[in-house]
Order: structure tokens, then C-alpha cells, then sequence
């Protein structure tokens, strides 16, 4: 696949669009990262480089806009907008540098063998794993099934591929050559063919790596999809289809690490923390709970606790999640896709469509048995200046206007004090981008009338937009845990990240957090207020201007 067909074409196009369509624009990202125009998803192999120390996030990338079709051929003379792989790396995970679209992950690829890597229809999600020092990115290969379905249709298929470096020592690692390692005759029978995002490979006790990716079993009856169904399946359900190698280059098909009640799998995870239990493991996958489990690896099998998982990586829109282990700092570090469209001005016209969260950091709580999740110390470092210290309000029924906290982008920290005799029940909220007339503004609330005392607390968060595309306008809604024994002591405190077009909510300390887009009907909204709605009268008050994580310069 070539979506960029020559590198100094792909140059001139992104020195173009850096020029006119940069994060200077108003409700263009600051600190989300994302390239300048297009459309972007699912983080994509995160990892530090062992030689340079450099950080690097790989994403899912359609230049042109919406992507296209990829089982639709390719018409002569045309360019596809099928998905791709673009590339950020960071010296300090605080500010970001984009490659451009000459990664050569997909487009531009080096052929490193006669294989190559069969992606002429895009990508889909990967994951990076580093083989003897060095960043091996494995990924689904997205072709035509060259062996045309009864119908005479060749219907999409995938070939599993990785990508390494071209030069170990460039701190960008800009270039990379490709090679297939599993081809899509090699696909599992009763499996669907669409066999994709290749999880971080781990050793078995038998010395060998093993890899899954995330598909769904198929059957009773053949299609396209399913060319060899199982005809004992009756209805579909998740499956994680392990392979494994001895070098990295050469792999058989094993087994599956976990089946999973969802129809398909997509963005799996698999990873355990330094505090849990021994044989603890977290599988993740896409739009579904953490399930916490037991990790049997004489057999590699995930048994998961399906009566104990608590909590998502993000509870809102924020989904298609990517993390990995950063050795140099002993954290596992997160990002999360945020979906939506925003304004966005360059000479192509071209859309601008979603980004990353900020990187995360995942802590487990043994109590409450679940991911703890905050933004990672070093976004602390894009504080600009100090809008307000520490300063106490006392809440009104009606929005209170926080003095001195004004802006686009925004990191705010309240802490809400419930009234003692009221502790129990107890709600209040933050107002963000309100508009001078106040109508205009998207609220995040709070609201602790548990059902059960000490079970849980509830996170609202609506917004009041006159931008035609605006997800929040129904309201969502999400859990923050307590365990059973806990007694709420009456403080609430909520943090939010504030960035031109999108905002990240993180509850109580990280025990529950959510992002989504959210577009002010005018670049003018930009204060901050607090309201008390039942028994919560005062609150503390911290915020921030952020700067920015990121430029397109070239």
C-alpha cells in the first residue's frame, strides 16, 4: 500500500497543510496529539526505544478524511484513503514530534524480504514488541483473499506483519522496512478472516514468544468471512488466537489465550502489574470491562474472573486503548482514541476527525479491584501558568463564575465538600467552556445518593453546544467505585483536562475516568463555573493555562 505515493509529494502536501491547518487554529488540539488533518483512530504500538530512550505512538491514519472502503477495489488512476500508519515520538512524553505520513510502517515501506508485507488494502491496529533491542511493530496486513468466494468475489482477508527501523540510531526511527510472518493461509479454520490487532508479544515458559490477535468464531455456514466455519458454532463469540515462535520470524498456530462473550474482539490487551497477586493478568479489549483472571502459563490460558472485573479504561468516548510497560520509568502508560469531528481549515478542505487522549498511567487498586488511571506526571509539565492557587468557593444554586480562570485550554482541579448531615446524598457541577451568556457550556456533575452506601458514585457529563456535531448533547453517564466497607468522607474531587475541542474527566482520583469531544458553539466560550445542586456547599478550586504538547513545523 502506497497512500503517499512519492516522499517529496508526501512532503510538500504536509509543509502545506502545517502551515495553514497547525494546532494554532481555535479548536484545534493543543495537547492531544494528532496529525494536521484527516481522520485518526486507535493508538497503535507504543514503546521506548532501548537505544535512545525516545517514546514513540504509532495511530491509525486516513490523510483525505473519512477512510475508505477496504474491501472495495482500488479504481485505476485513483488514490485510496485506506487506513494507514502514521508516527509521534517524544524525547520526554511532554511535547511530540510527528514523522509525517513517510513512517514507511505501511506507506513507503522498505521490503525487507520477497515476501513483503501484503497491505495494499491498509492496516488495522498493532502492537510494538522489542525483539533482542530492537522496536518490532506487528500488524494486520489488510489484501484481497487471492482465491475469489463462490460468488466470484475476493473478499477482504489479513496477512500479519511486522516492521522494523531501517537506521536503529535515528532518534525518530522515520523510516522502516516491512516483512509478512503470518500469512492469511495460515488464519485458524472456524475463525472469521478479518484477524487482526496484533497484541504485544510476551515468552512462555517454553522459551518461546507468543502473539494473539482478536477475531470471532464463524459458523455453521460458509461466506467470504468464513470460509472454513466451524459447524458446530451456532452463534459467534470473541476469540484470541494464539501463535507462537522461536525467532520472531517463523510461527505456528497454537490455541486461543481466552474466548470472550462480545461477537469480536478488537484492541486486545494482555498485562499484569507489578502490585497484583501472582498469575493475576488484565485482559482489555475494545468497548469492553477489564477482565481481571488468572494467567495459567504452563498451558497459556487466561482464566478471567468474570464476577470480580471492574471498571473500562474510559467510560465515555474514549476507546480502541493501546498502553506498554516503560521500563525507564516502571509505569504502564496508556492512550486511548477519542472520536469526533471538530473545525479545521486547510487548502484541501480535508476534515479534521478525532485524536489521542494525553498518555495515561495505570495503577491497580487491590481493594476496590480495579485500574486506578491518571494523566502521567510529565502533562503536569505543559502548565503554563497558574490561573488560581488552592482557593475555596462557596457554591450557589445557580453557576458561580470561577475569577481568573478563563481559556481554551484548561487543567482544572475541584474538590467538592459535601455537607456533613448531607454527606450521603450529595451532587454538584463543573461548568466548562461557558459562554458569556451562560447558556452555552458542557457540565460535568457529580451526584453520591449511593443506592447502597459506599458502593457507588455517579459521573454525569452534558454538554450545550451550538456546533452541529456535538456527541455530548445527550449526556453520558458513568460509575466511580467505592469499596463495600468504605465510608465516604464527604470530599469529591474531580480533574479535567480542557483542550479547544475535547475534554478528559478523571473522577476521585482516577478511581473512574472518561473523555469525549466537545466543540463550543464559539471559540469565545472560555470560563468556568461551579454550581451546587444538592447539599455540597463549598469546593477548592486549583487551575492551569496549558501550552502546547506539539507543532507541525517540518
Amino acid at each position: 500500500m502506497n497512500i503517499w505515493s512519492l516522499t517529496m509529494t508526501s512532503f510538500l502536501l504536509t509543509l502545506i497543510v502545517s502551515t495553514i491547518c497547525g494546532n494554532d487554529q481555535p479548536f484545534f488540539p493543543k495537547f492531544h496529539i494528532r496529525p494536521p488533518s484527516g481522520h485518526v483512530n486507535d493508538p497503535n504500538g507504543p514503546f521506548r526505544d532501548p537505544r535512545t530512550g525516545y517514546v514513540h505512538l504509532f495511530m491509525q491514519y486516513c490523510p483525505y478524511g473519512p477512510c475508505g472502503n477496504q474491501g472495495a477495489p482500488i479504481p485505476p488512476g485513483t488514490t485510496p484513503n485506506y487506513q494507514d500508519a502514521t508516527h509521534f515520538y517524544s524525547k520526554d512524553l511532554v511535547t511530540w514530534t510527528w514523522t509525517g505520513n513517510q513512517s514507511g510502517v505501511v506507506a513507503g515501506g522498505h521490503v525487507e524480504s520477497d515476501t513483503d508485507c501484503p497491505d495494499d488494502h491498509g492496516v488495522y491496529s498493532g502492537s510494538t514488541t522489542i525483539v533482542n533491542g530492537v522496536p518490532t511493530y506487528a500488524y494486520p496486513g489488510v489484501h484481497l483473499n487471492p482465491t475469489p468466494w463462490t460468488d466470484g468475489k475476493h473478499y477482504v482477508t489479513m496477512s500479519q506483519c511486522i516492521a522494523t527501523p531501517v537506521d536503529p540510531t535515528d532518534p525518530a526511527l522515520t523510516h522502516w522496512k516491512k516483512r509478512t510472518i503470518i500469512n492469511s493461509s495460515q488464519i485458524p479454520h472456524g475463525v472469521r478472516q478479518h484477524f487482526h490487532d496484533d497484541s504485544e508479544a510476551f515468552v512462555g515458559p517454553d522459551g518461546r514468544w507468543y502473539i494473539f490477535m482478536g477475531t470471532a468464531a464463524c459458523g455453521p455456514k460458509a461466506s467470504g468471512d468464513c470460509p472454513f466455519p466451524d459447524p458446530n458454532v451456532k452463534s459467534s463469540y470473541g476469540v484470541n488466537y494464539l501463535f507462537s515462535s522461536e525467532d520472531f520470524y517463523h510461527w505456528r498456530p497454537e490455541h486461543s489465550l481466552v474466548n470472550v462473550s462480545s461477537g469480536f474482539v478488537s484492541c486486545p490487551e494482555f498485562f499484569t502489574l507489578p502490585n497484583m497477586p501472582t498469575d493475576m493478568y488484565i485482559f482489555h479489549s475494545m468497548h469492553q470491562k477489564n477482565i481481571f483472571g488468572k494467567f495459567d502459563g504452563e498451558a497459556v490460558v487466561f482464566h478471567p474472573d468474570l464476577n470480580n472485573s471492574v471498571g473500562f479504561y474510559d467510560c465515555l468516548a474514549g476507546t480502541a486503548s493501546k498502553s506498554y510497560w516503560d521500563n525507564a520509568t516502571q509505569r504502564r502508560i496508556m492512550w486511548s482514541w477519542i472520536p469526533g469531528k471538530f473545525p479545521c481549515s486547510n487548502p484541501q478542505n480535508l476534515e479534521c476527525d478525532s485524536m489521542q487522549s494525553v498518555p495515561r498511567e495505570m495503577k491497580y487498586d487491590a481493594k476496590l479491584n480495579t485500574l486506578i488511571i491518571n494523566p502521567i506526571s510529565e502533562v503536569n509539565q505543559l502548565r503554563e501558568s497558574q490561573l488560581t492557587p488552592p482557593t475555596d468557593i462557596t457554591l450557589q444554586n445557580t453557576p458561580t463564575l470561577v475569577q481568573g480562570v478563563h481559556g481554551d485550554a484548561l487543567d482544572v482541579m475541584v474538590n467538592f465538600s459535601c455537607d456533613k448531615s448531607t454527606s450521603q446524598e450529595c451532587s454538584a457541577a463543573i461548568l466548562l467552556r461557558v459562554s458569556k451568556d451562560m447558556k452555552e457550556y458542557i457540565s460535568v456533575s457529580f451526584d453520591t445518593s449511593f443506592s447502597t452506601p459506599g458502593k457507588s458514585a455517579t459521573i454525569t457529563v452534558i454538554g450545550k453546544s451550538s456546533y452541529i456535531y456535538d456527541q455530548s448533547k445527550a449526556g453520558r453517564s458513568f460509575s466511580v467505585p467505592f469499596a463495600g466497607d468504605e465510608v465516604f468522607n464527604g470530599q469529591f474531587p474531580i480533574r479535567v483536562l480542557v483542550d479547544t475541542s475535547v475534554i478528559e474527566v478523571y473522577a476521585y482520583n482516577g478511581r473512574a475516568i472518561g473523555s469525549m469531544l466537545y466543540v463550543p458553539g464559539s471559540a469565545d466560550n472560555v470560563d468556568v463555573a461551579l454550581m451546587n445542586i444538592k447539599g455540597c456547599k463549598m469546593a477548592s478550586v486549583e487551575a492551569y493555562a496549558m501550552g502546547k504538547a506539539f507543532e507541525f513545523e517540518m
